[in-house]
């Protein structure tokens, strides 16, 4: 059980932390092992700024959890009473990278010690990177050329990307492409704890004398069957003639970079609002065609759900256009009221859930082709990402104790 209010949100974060920390140390991992590996000279920590830079500063008060981590990597910093001001120019610009690193290596080595001390360490640096990365790092150092260049030769070693990592977190469009990619890699390490602040935030949670539980839910994905973009799938979905050779072209310039396989059925995941929103939705039949802990999952949550005049979804990001869809094609044929944090406009690889019923998929694929039928007629494929980490109130993260010795 655990209360509402930002000021009682450290359990909460402390619970999601115990129960993911192995995707998180996972993460964790991945970015080290592709930027930061030790056996590549050529790694991060060797990276020397090339090029000019534009001047920053910025102001960290000496309470504030990522201050340790600045001092730790000395970068150049005047002090003010409780506010020290860090610059940021060409000779300090490898450093803020050196500070990530240790903000990640402390997480990392906090998750072993498998204890309550352990997790909330792990926890509070997870605020504090989400905040590093956000609200400290200045700007400019995602807008460099030199920092894009190794982010790229590392990448390109290290990493066979997919579409989805490479969709950037921030709509910032100063960022470099791969400086966007770096970014949405460590940020995706922060979700268990921008999750839960996001939900908090909410006005059900927000009151200090509201009182909720927590439940921790797989969402396994779902075999696919491959699909080809021939003429017969195309004439079903009105795309024949001359957008049937636009899509075409479409999805061959993709493939070319990449970025995306029409015929690969391993892409896509099941996303965590489409989940739960497939669970208020699914019925009897489909409920026992699925596999028997799955059905156990789906009973234990719709008993958790049952009977809410509203019925809210919260979500460290906004939800794509699938997701809305469906939860506009959930509200409208089992009229159920629905709140969820607003939707970004990108599509990208999408799996439905196993407990998704086939008509409801029927419908939900009236939709999306209408919006398809809408970009072709634009010939244009523009997007607004949406960014997790949007929220910039004044609240901080919880002070770290002192910085262990790696």
């Amino acid at each position: 059980m655990f209360q509402g209010g930002d000021e009682n949100l450290d359990p909460v974060y402390e619970y999601f932390v115990g129960h993911c920390h192995h995707v998180i140390d996972g993460r964790i991992r991945k970015v080290l092992d592709v930027y930061f590996p030790t056996d590549d000279l050529g790694n991060l920590l060797t990276w020397e700024f090339k090029g000019p830079i534009e001047p920053a500063e910025v102001e960290v008060a000496t309470d504030f959890s990522p201050y340790q981590f600045l001092l730790a990597v000395k970068i150049p910093h005047s002090n003010n009473g409780d506010v020290s001001k860090f610059t940021l120019n060409s000779s300090s610009a490898s450093k803020w990278i050196d500070s990530l690193y240790h903000v990640l290596v402390y997480i990392q080595s906090s998750l072993k010690l498998k204890s309550k001390n352990g997790l909330e360490r792990a926890s509070q640096a997870l605020v504090a990177l989400h905040w590093f990365i956000s609200y400290i790092i200045p700007t400019q150092l995602w807008a460099s050329e030199s920092l894009d260049e190794r982010l790229q030769s590392l990448r390109l070693k290290h990493w066979d990307l997919t579409v989805e990592d490479s969709l950037p977190s921030e709509s910032r469009s100063s960022m470099k492409e791969e400086c966007s990619i770096f970014f949405r890699a460590i940020d995706a390490i922060c979700a268990w704890t921008v999750a839960p602040q996001k939900l908090v935030k909410h006005k059900l949670f927000s009151q200090a004398n509201t009182v909720f539980t927590v439940q921790i839910f797989d969402m396994p994905n779902v075999e696919l069957p491959a699909v080809e973009l021939d003429e017969n799938v195309l004439t079903r979905w009105n795309l024949a003639g001359d957008d049937s050779e636009y899509v075409r072209q479409q999805s061959k310039s993709a493939n070319d970079k990449g970025q995306v396989l029409a015929s690969d059925k391993d892409k896509g995941r099941v996303h965590c609002e489409a989940g739960l929103l497939a669970a208020l939705a699914c019925d009897e039949t489909t409920l026992r065609s699925l596999q028997h802990d799955q059905q156990t999952m789906i009973v234990a949550l719709i008993r958790t759900l049952k009977d809410q005049e509203t019925y809210v979804i919260g979500v460290a990001k906004k939800c794509c256009p699938t997701c809305r869809h469906l939860a506009t094609v959930i509200e409208q044929y089992h009229s159920l009221k629905l709140d969820l944090p607003g939707s970004h406009t990108r599509y990208h690889a999408w799996r439905p859930p196993a407990w998704l019923s086939d008509e409801i998929l029927l419908k939900l694929e009236t939709l999306v082709l209408s919006d398809v039928h809408g970009m072709l007629k634009k010939r244009s494929y523009g997007s607004r990402a949406s960014s997790p980490g949007s929220d910039k109130s004044n609240s901080k993260p919880p002070k770290l104790p002192n910085l262990p010795e790696y």
